[in-house]
């Protein structure tokens, strides 16, 4: 069977650079680089238009016209599914954040995500946690393909480990730095030097007094980080406080860490664990294990090649 599909991402409504968000990067940009059939490139400066211009229902209508399915990753435009259905074109909604919860969302995009979901054919998330979410609030089938990665985008890995582990880099969001903070303390009074990758630094930080040196902020780019991440001996991840905010979390730090050649620690215990250098040796090695046998993009490009086909026939 053949077809073609259209992925429309969020970032296209972003100001940042294609690609700078990471579920538009992960869910999309990585998944159409090893799926010919899947074309990404619907920006409102890839059709010399401007932004209030592209968005129009008649306008994106027009230009995916000729796609048999269109994947809408974390955009919630519920009029645009409705006339695509109408038209025989069948509506993909791809979700990496529980964006249909008033507890991650504000009031509208809430209800545009509820709304896009009556309006869809089917709804692909990236985990089970999601997945039993998303059957409370509608009928539509549900499916899960994981967070996977590029594996060529982070090469080439880190061969080595240093003798002794000094260097920490933890990396995410501004908004995720609540999970770093209770773990400053420890890190910093252990000596450790924390590099912080993120788009913003310190404004929701609390620094425990005193260790300011050992801290360093660096400026998240894509095309950047995996640089930085490899100049460290290990990734911190922390682990959500939130029991209830934690249950969505995706994998995808600890893959990126791996596929990338360092070890992982999610708490100040793995620390003590990884303090050697032959642990840490095989902490990559194990990681490095799962990430080529069940997270490489290629797993996700032949799960939705299924889930096509299955809407196509």
């Amino acid at each position: 069977m053949t077809y073609r599909i259209a992925a429309k991402c969020c970032d296209s409504y972003g100001k940042e650079s294609r690609g700078y968000l990471a579920s538009s990067r992960i869910r999309i940009h990585w998944l159409s680089r090893s799926w010919p059939e899947c074309d990404d490139y619907f920006y409102p400066e890839d059709f010399n238009q401007t932004s209030e211009q592209f968005f129009k229902v008649d306008n994106q209508l027009k230009i995916l016209k000729d796609y048999d399915a269109v994947i809408l990753n974390k955009t919630y435009e519920w009029r645009f599914a409705r006339e695509l259905q109408k038209r025989g074109q069948k509506v993909i909604v791809d979700c990496c954040d529980p964006d249909w919860l008033l507890s991650h969302s504000s009031k509208q995009r809430m209800n545009d995500c509820l709304e896009t979901f009556k309006n869809c054919d089917v709804i692909v998330v990236n985990g089970e946690e999601m997945k039993l979410s998303v059957e409370k609030v509608t009928k539509k089938p549900v499916r899960i393909i994981p967070d996977r990665l590029d594996l060529e985008w982070h090469e080439p890995r880190k061969e080595t480990q240093n003798d002794e582990m000094k260097r920490l880099v933890w990396y995410g969001y501004n908004e995720n730095l609540r999970v770093l903070e209770p773990y400053l303390f420890d890190i910093l009074s252990q000596g450790y030097e924390l590099t912080v990758l993120s788009d913003k630094f310190f404004l929701s930080l609390v620094l425990p007094g005193g260790w300011g040196k050992q801290i360093t902020f660096k400026i998240w780019d894509p095309f950047t980080a995996n640089e930085i991440i490899k100049q460290h001996d290990c990734v911190f991840i922390g682990k959500d406080p939130d029991d209830y905010l934690r249950q969505f979390k995706s994998n995808n730090r600890a893959l990126t860490a791996f596929a990338l050649g360092l070890p992982v620690a999610f708490d100040t215990e793995d620390l003590e664990k990884l303090k050697s250098k032959t642990a840490r040796k095989i902490n990559v090695n194990q990681g490095w294990y799962e990430v080529r046998r069940f997270y490489d993009i290629r797993h996700s490009v032949l799960d939705y090649d299924k889930i096509v086909k299955e809407l196509l026939r």
